[in-house]
């Protein structure tokens, strides 16, 4: 009965609410009455038919004086229709009644301007900047947002410089007059808004950046701030925000070597520590500047090892010298053993300090990668990881340096524990996940795919992207190519050709692949072939040839899994080996138009707007 009764009064509240709900729409819509007035003003008024628009707005405005939307639309109206009498009156009208509100002042100097009357108009709006109560109420920027939409561009920027002298402040409203200038091209009082603001209110700098973005769109304009900044510093040489301005014109426009000359005779005419040399290079290394970053090390390496940042200088002139060589530059032997007894003497003189013993890592690179002397490399590895001062992170990955020694020295066994031992000490971890992968691309190299993709399909949902990527990667190209016969071994042949180039046979690896290249048909491997000859030829420093072997696969196999993973080192070439940002942008945008759902995407988006950004790219 209770349950009975329940049902029944919840039946009568769903009934009540549903009458409810009805009445108040019934209200809303008796209480709103100009809705279709207001959306049929509008599509008259977005189809220029002026006239019926007039009418209707008028009389939304006589009921509802404070919209905006009516006032404007009306008013937009009577100008369309070259009805200058009225626009004065109704605007002369409006002023009257809202006598706080400058902008529809300046609207009725406006419509007195249209209608010929410039000499009342121009006596308005000099009135109007006079007005001292406008500046007491703050009422500064409402007035020159209002002249600013009706184009009188000088007029607004004399508001502003007006409540400049009334407030007694030199530097207010520097970032509104520093838009106004550029509107009108004056770059020279752009920048001298935003240097005479940073001058004091150096908290701005990032927001000072992010304005001069939209501005420095040419060359001459980075010329004509660096040409400003420069004449400042050399008056006011300890202005950190000038500093720092300087510092990034230059890296916008990647003058390295501009920025080295500029910042090193800073830091000798300041006497400072050396430390924006050693930003300098940092950035230089991130953009594969090493000249730059070199030049920056040596100059502070020269200063003594008394000199704070002479530990960090040695250490990161190596580390250049190195990365130089891993991408591709090419190097000698005597070259390259020059630089590891560079290497070894930091050691001896410097390897105890805290951080140093990171080159030692490098050494072992060095010797296992470019030397062909994998033993040397591993016992270097080895007195890394013996070093008590490590963390377990910092053990674990020197390890996984210590397995890929292994396997490059041709000990498959040792690597393959080493592999399974991190994976297991670091389970759930990146380290121990990226040690999966290595595993993985082990069974690869020796044939074993079914066993590989099994690994790697665990590994798509890492946690680490580039590890996820990497693991879709192999999967997909094992899938591709296994059943060209019935014992996979066209795969096996790519995979062994691979396995020598990890391992630094060149020669041997170009052969193997030679010879696969006359035992399968056209289309089976043969991307996968290009792209391998790409890879070598990087690595060999034949920048050209990997350029046209990229092109070629793009061109021939432009449908398959490697499309994507050619144009982007493609791009990658051009943006960072070649300096060619034109075919940078070019090749990122291909990749974004044409393979939307690349992995490549975020890279190729984040260039593509990085270099779109820089102004001096058409």
């Amino acid at each position: 009965m209770l349950l009975k009764s329940l049902a029944i009064y919840g039946k009568h509240c769903i009934l009540f609410l549903f009458l409810t709900l009805s009445g108040l729409q019934n209200i809303v819509a008796q209480t709103n009455p100009n809705d279709n007035k207001e959306k049929l003003a509008a599509t008259y008024f977005a189809s220029g038919e002026y006239e019926k628009a007039l009418e209707l707005y008028e009389e939304l405005l006589n009921k509802n004086r404070y919209s905006y939307t009516y006032y404007e639309n009306y008013l937009q109206c009577l100008i369309k229709l070259e009805n200058y009498k009225d626009a004065v009156k109704f605007t002369q009208k409006q002023s009257k009644k809202f006598p706080d509100n400058p902008s529809i002042k300046v609207d009725y100097g406006w419509t007195l301007d249209k209608s010929g009357e410039s000499k009342k108009s121009q006596k308005v709006f000099e009135e109007l900047i006079k007005d001292t109560k406008i500046y007491y109420k703050g009422q500064a920027p409402q007035l020159a947002t209002a002249f600013n939409k009706r184009g009188y561009i000088d007029l607004a920027i004399q508001t502003y410089l007006e409540a400049r002298k009334y407030n007694q402040n030199e530097r207010s409203y520097a970032m509104e007059l520093a838009d106004l200038y550029a509107s009108k091209g004056e770059y020279g009082a752009v920048f001298s808004e935003f240097l005479d603001y940073l001058e004091f209110n150096t908290f701005y700098l990032e927001q000072v950046k992010s304005r001069l973005q939209l501005y420095l769109t040419e060359d001459k304009h980075f010329e004509q701030l660096k040409k400003e900044l420069i004449s400042r510093l050399q008056k006011n040489p300890d202005n950190e925000a000038y500093q720092e301005l300087l510092f990034w014109t230059f890296v916008q426009q990647k003058d390295w070597e501009g920025a080295f000359l500029q910042i090193r005779a800073l830091d000798l005419r300041t006497g400072k520590t050396g430390r924006d040399l050693i930003e300098l290079a940092q950035v230089c290394l991130d953009n594969e500047a090493y000249g730059t970053a070199i030049k920056c090390y040596e100059n502070l390496a020269e200063r003594g090892k008394d000199f704070y940042f002479y530990n960090n200088a040695v250490s990161g002139l190596l580390k250049t010298r190195l990365l130089k060589i891993q991408k591709g530059s090419g190097a000698g032997k005597q070259e390259l053993e020059k630089l590891a007894q560079d290497y070894i003497a930091f050691l001896n003189d410097r390897g105890y300090l805290p951080g140093a013993e990171n080159a030692r890592l490098d050494l072992a690179d060095l010797y296992i990668n470019y030397l062909n002397q994998p033993k040397k490399g591993i016992d270097e590895i080895k007195n890394y990881i013996d070093n008590a001062s490590i963390s377990k992170v910092q053990r674990g990955a020197a390890k996984l340096k210590l397995a890929d020694a292994y396997l490059i020295a041709g000990e498959e066994w040792e690597a393959h524990l080493l592999y399974k031992q991190i994976e297991t000490d670091f389970a759930n971890d990146p380290l121990g996940q990226e040690a999966r992968f290595k595993f993985a691309r082990l069974c690869y190299f020796r044939g074993d795919f079914e066993w590989a993709l099994t690994q790697l399909e665990v590994l798509k949902g890492a946690t680490t992207q580039l590890i996820s990527n990497n693991a879709i990667e192999l999967s997909l190209q094992i899938i591709e190519n296994t059943g060209l016969d019935t014992s996979d071994e066209a795969l096996k042949q790519y995979a062994k050709a691979e396995f020598l180039l990890y391992q630094n046979k060149i020669s041997e690896s170009i052969a193997e692949l030679d010879s696969l290249q006359k035992k399968i048909k056209y289309n089976e491997l043969s991307d996968d072939i290009l792209f391998l000859k790409a890879k070598i030829a990087e690595k060999t420093g034949n920048i050209d040839s990997a350029v046209s072997y990229y092109q070629d696969l793009i061109q021939k196999y432009y449908f398959d899994i490697l499309a994507d993973d050619a144009l982007i080192s493609l791009a990658r070439l051009y943006d960072f080996r070649l300096n060619n940002k034109q075919k940078a942008i070019e090749t990122y945008e291909k990749l974004l138009l044409d393979y939307s759902g690349s992995l490549y995407s975020f890279e190729a988006r984040n260039r593509y707007r990085y270099l779109k950004g820089q102004g001096n790219v058409q």
